[in-house]
């Protein structure tokens, strides 16, 4: 017999991904997230941004907290969810351990909801910069199977995107930028 839930949450937010937020968690968390063996799922960001966990939080009804850590003089948010069942079900939608060198793609969910699900991982993975005098600039930071997905994702939206530069010849590491303004 399982023992009671410490903490309440939305064991079944994962099971079908039917709602632009599940898709932009499922995003973030593909960027950012990570599950144990033992089926903790965290994620780990600047405290700064602690919205977005709060927004997570939100989403899966998780009563536990979101926790404060100190590394190297800076601080961070962390929320920790134990749970098999959210676990596995955002394991078969292919969030893995050491998703750099392990995930191809990223996961697949209904079209419709995939502008969300890249805003999630451009949340996680993302960055935004100052490009000269022609405005700002977008970039995705990822391996070259995901860069790829992203880049034809792209191309049959006609957005504009540079070609992927890999950093140090990796295939494990890499950039790829949008062409023109925000």
């Amino acid at each position: 017999m399982a023992r009671p839930r410490k903490h309440k949450l939305d064991e079944n937010y994962f099971s079908t991904i039917d709602n632009p937020n599940k898709a932009y968690i499922l995003g973030f968390l593909y960027a950012d997230g990570s599950i144990s063996k033992n089926y903790n799922i965290t994620v780990c960001i600047s405290k700064k941004d602690i919205e977005i966990l709060e927004f997570i939080k939100k989403e899966l009804k998780y009563s536990g907290d979101i926790t404060t850590k100190i590394i190297s003089q800076n601080e961070y948010s962390l929320l920790r969810i134990v749970s098999k069942k959210l676990s596995i079900d955002l394991i078969n939608l292919g969030i893995v351990n050491n998703k750099t060198y392990e995930s191809k793609q990223l996961p697949i969910i209904p079209n419709k909801y995939f502008n969300d699900l890249l805003r999630g991982f451009f949340d996680g993975d993302g960055s935004i910069y100052k490009n000269g005098d022609k405005g700002f600039g977008m970039s995705f930071s990822s391996n070259i199977y995901v860069l790829k997905q992203i880049k034809q994702y792209l191309k049959e939206n006609d957005i504009k995107s540079s070609k992927i530069r890999l950093k140090n010849d990796s295939i494990y590491s890499g950039l790829l930028e949008l062409k023109g303004s925000l």
